[in-house]
């Protein structure tokens, strides 16, 4: 139906028309692993990790033949797909879009602002302290604690010698903001660590040992019934349902350096803690599922509900009687039983994730990641009232009357690279 030239990035992720006649694909590589011939070593190898490039979404008529991307006129009827909000040149989505899909016409989406901080001041009197890393330089992070009402912004630690350019190099704070996880990306010797708030190492756990070789994906929660137990959702590389491994969640003890419990009956995506110290599950076909927690242990899961997209970054409310999660490309909460499911940011310009409750449970935090930049590491934070539903981030760091950007002590929006908490 459509090609490029050899020397332009490929087309992916294609997606049928409702009525049959067309054809979408995004013209950007996919990302992922490949191995890379090194120079410095003859006869070896190594892998590399290689990012999808953000590229234009066009629609091409179905019965085509092999039409050249971008088309060179207008007589072959391939087009850019434009927003409708400004009209720009084309809608711009990252290589691979496991959420692209084409449907009909729409009903015009209910938008309500909800309780939106209405507060005077830089974050309109927000509570609570926001932990995150503001560096990004090379083989650094500096972890900071910025106080939402006072404007305060502490340089708690500085970390080096660790290769923190990843997406998949975070820092997460227990609920009292005493303890900080901290995954250590220096393959091959890949670890979770614990530090104090000055950034002195507590403990640390292995992330490849003899009988297992996993990497962590998202932050690794500490539970709020005991600090031992860190919460992780992982990849096991040893496994081997596709290419690089399962899905899977465990809840390790950085004390003793052991698994305390490992969910190996399905795959899992996401995980978190509720304030009684039960596990939430997202599961990886898009089931969500509860762990209770008895005596020592934890029970196998059950399943809550059950959604057609995986809840990706779960986050449960403070108050144990909501879930806030990102699925189907936008953020959503609902309740722990799965009803009243809202989407609260309405579809735009860049991506929405990484979910994170205020201390009070009335406002979610995400990270606002410009699709434009080709990086799904650094991004800016928006709050939203918990209670609110389709409110739209505008690409200027305006505030909107929905939508608040959390700034910085000098009054610039705030940017994070990684993960974030707010507590």
């Amino acid at each position: 139906v459509a090609t490029t030239d050899e020397d332009k990035p490929r087309l992916n992720s294609p997606v049928w028309s409702p009525d049959g006649a067309w054809v979408a694909a995004v013209e950007g590589y996919i990302g992922g692993i490949t191995p890379i011939y090194d120079a410095f070593e003859p006869g070896e190898w190594r892998w590399e990790i290689v990012k999808g490039v953000p590229g234009v979404l066009y629609a091409a008529p179905a019965n085509s033949r092999s039409i050249t991307i971008p088309a060179s006129d207008n007589s072959t009827g391939v087009r850019p797909v434009l927003r409708a909000r400004d009209n720009r040149a084309g809608l711009t989505l990252p290589g691979f879009s496991p959420y692209l899909k084409w449907i009909g016409s729409l009903p015009a989406y209910p938008v309500s602002n909800g309780g939106a901080p209405a507060g005077a001041g830089p974050n309109r009197g927000l509570a609570g302290t926001i932990y995150f890393d503001d560096d990004g330089q090379g083989d650094t992070t500096a972890m900071h604690a910025l106080g939402l009402s006072g404007g305060s912004d502490d340089l708690l630690f500085k970390l080096t010698d660790d290769d923190l350019d990843n997406v998949s190099d975070i820092v997460h704070a227990s609920r009292d903001g005493q303890f900080f996880s901290h995954m250590a990306d220096d393959y091959p010797d890949d670890e979770l660590n614990v530090l104090d708030r000055s950034g002195n190492l507590l403990g640390s756990f292995s992330l490849e040992a003899g009988n297992y070789k996993i990497s962590q994906r998202g932050p690794a929660r500490f539970s709020p019934k005991d600090s031992n137990l860190l919460l992780i959702a992982y990849r096991d590389y040893t496994s081997g349902s596709d290419t690089y491994g399962d899905y899977f969640v465990a809840v390790i003890n950085w004390r003793t350096g052991a698994f305390a419990r490992d969910f190996l009956d399905r795959e899992y995506v996401a995980a978190d803690w509720t304030p009684g110290g039960d596990i939430v599950l997202a599961g990886r076909n898009g089931g969500v599922y509860r762990s209770q927690a008895s005596g020592n242990g934890f029970s196998s899961p059950t399943e809550l509900f059950s959604r057609l997209d995986p809840a990706y970054n779960l986050t449960v409310s403070p108050d144990g009687g909501r879930i806030a999660c990102y699925m189907a490309g936008h953020i959503h909460v609902m309740q722990a039983d799965g009803s009243g499911l809202r989407r609260l940011t309405a579809p735009g310009k860049g991506f929405n994730a990484l979910p994170e409750w205020s201390p009070d449970g009335n406002y979610v935090a995400f990270k606002h990641i410009d699709a434009d930049d080709g990086s799904l590491d650094y991004g800016k934070l928006w709050v939203v009232a918990a209670d609110a539903e389709n409110v739209y981030i505008p690409e200027s760091t305006t505030a909107t009357a929905g939508a608040t950007p959390l700034v910085t002590s000098g009054n610039r929006h705030l940017g994070v690279f990684g993960a974030y908490s707010w507590r």
